[in-house]
């Protein structure tokens, strides 16, 4: 299966996923989101502009449509293994229809949620308080991740 995202602005783990299988609910952080750059409600798409997010770090969430047992545990076992500049976890969490969504990010991310809790903020305002200037480097290694998931998908989804 091809996907339908271009391999740019924040898409790459998602797309380099839906590879492999049909996802039917998707959730990232893009490197360069399309902001609005005026404050009235936008009513056409030349009142965007891209713009660099450098404050949020990047998540890629998904869900799978229907069961992807080994594509899931390849995916874990990819993103546990990933040596890179920082660590990275997936984690999922079970909805009431038993269906699971799914989280890739850096661990320092998950590392703050105690404290966003604790302080009643988000955990891109906790990030940006605790690690700033965290975003860039965290989007540079996720490409690392990529290629690391990449290469260990096609080896395992062989066999």
């Amino acid at each position: 299966m091809t996907s339908k995202y271009s391999a740019k602005e924040g898409f790459e783990l998602l797309a380099l996923i839906e590879n492999y299988a049909e996802t039917e609910w998707r959730k990232y952080e893009s490197r360069y989101p399309e902001v609005c750059k005026t404050a009235e409600i936008p009513m056409s798409l030349d009142q965007f502009e891209t713009d660099w997010n450098s404050e949020a770090p990047p998540y890629t969430c998904f869900r799978f449509k229907g069961d992807q047992p080994k594509l899931t545990e390849a995916l874990k076992k990819a993103v546990s293994s990933y040596q890179g500049k920082l660590e990275w976890v997936m984690k999922g969490h079970v909805r009431r229809d038993k269906t699971v969504n799914w989280i890739i990010h850096p661990k320092a991310v998950d590392d703050l949620l105690e404290t966003a809790l604790e302080q009643k903020i988000s955990k891109t305002e906790c990030v940006e308080k605790y690690l700033p200037g965290f975003a860039q480097p965290a989007f540079d290694d996720q490409l690392g991740l990529v290629e690391h998931v990449r290469r260990h998908l096609e080896m395992a989804m062989k066999q």
